[in-house]
């Protein structure tokens, strides 16, 4: 990027240096896998709604970016797009975010000004129908960039917007596994996670699985699974890249299968209660990293081509 910003398109040294942004949430800060500047369309449309990736298809990469400065203008940016196939939280930059999947250049960014760029995502590049993914974007322009290392919700220029791409029918059971990491904190802290159903979904039935059920603070709720792995959907996620990418865990829940049904089998689970928004808790040691599944059940209710959107939440007690 810098060799095209000096020898190919003839740019000095900014100076002032101008401060890029791609927000982490519509209330930056905020939740940081979820970030309204990026999104997917399944066309070269324009559209500004995020939209599932279609797979067997070519689909479109979107960022808006920010120039939060009162005078400098970007003479020449670039936004690189990554997906990697996990969902996760513990992305760093440059490890994560390059080599790229794809990448969009823009200029003449003006102070106070947003752009909105776009990339195509090829086809062969699409994961199938049941995979859980991150887009990662990454805006870098001369002299202005993350630190190596950095986190995303370390640094402005850099965002994300988790992706699952799934297909399901009513009254089928899915289990959607996520990791849940602790960052640099001394003691072990209290965890809420919060599900917030559809409005016209209030009672969808969903439960948080863990493999021994440590994890939980009221126990008392805990119960062996509803369901059983027979009764799941055959196109379980693979969990192989998320354990390969996210780092170790501990030995009670080292993964033992390569698909959610077969690490989760037997495990622990306790119910989200019923309404719009509720909560469990759980509670971590320092720098511990948990693997856990959301099992959802689909209503009965539900149309077919309805999309279900729901928000998952990590909320660290004060």
């Amino acid at each position: 990027m810098d060799a095209f910003h000096r020898f190919v398109y003839g740019f000095d040294d900014p100076v002032p240096v101008p401060d890029l942004w791609l927000h982490d949430a519509s209330g930056d800060p905020g939740t940081f896998w979820d970030s309204p500047d990026l999104w997917v369309r399944n066309a070269d449309d324009g559209g500004t709604s995020h939209q599932s990736p279609e797979f067997g298809q070519d689909n479109w990469f979107y960022a808006r970016v920010t120039n939060r400065h009162a005078s400098a203008v970007a003479h020449h940016f670039v936004v690189c797009f990554n997906v990697k196939t996990f969902a996760g939280t513990q992305f760093v930059y440059p490890a994560d975010f390059l080599p790229c999947t794809a990448a969009a250049a823009g200029f003449d960014l003006g102070p106070g000004q947003s752009m909105i760029v776009k990339a195509r995502w090829p086809a062969a590049d699409v994961p199938p129908a049941g995979t859980h993914a991150c887009l990662l974007a990454a805006v870098l322009t001369r002299s202005e960039r993350p630190a190596p290392g950095a986190h995303v919700w370390q640094h402005n220029n850099l965002a994300q917007k988790n992706l699952t791409i799934v297909d399901l029918a009513p009254d089928a059971v899915y289990l959607l596994p996520f990791v849940v990491p602790t960052q640099s904190i001394a003691r072990a802290r209290r965890y809420d996670i919060e599900l917030v159903r559809p409005p016209k979904h209030a009672g969808l039935v969903a439960a948080l699985v863990h493999k021994t059920g440590r994890l939980f603070v009221d126990k008392a709720q805990m119960r062996p699974p509803a369901v059983a792995p027979a009764q799941t959907l055959s196109d379980q996620p693979d969990l192989s890249k998320t354990l390969r990418e996210c780092g170790h865990f501990d030995g009670a829940e080292r993964p033992k299968g390569s698909t959610a049904i077969g690490h989760f089998e037997g495990a622990a689970e306790t119910d989200f209660p019923t309404g719009r928004v509720s909560e469990i808790s759980i509670s971590l040691k320092p720098n511990e990293r948990a693997l856990f599944a959301l099992r959802l059940k689909v209503p009965a209710e539900a149309r077919r081509g309805e999309v279900l959107h729901l928000l998952l939440t990590i909320l660290p007690e004060p």
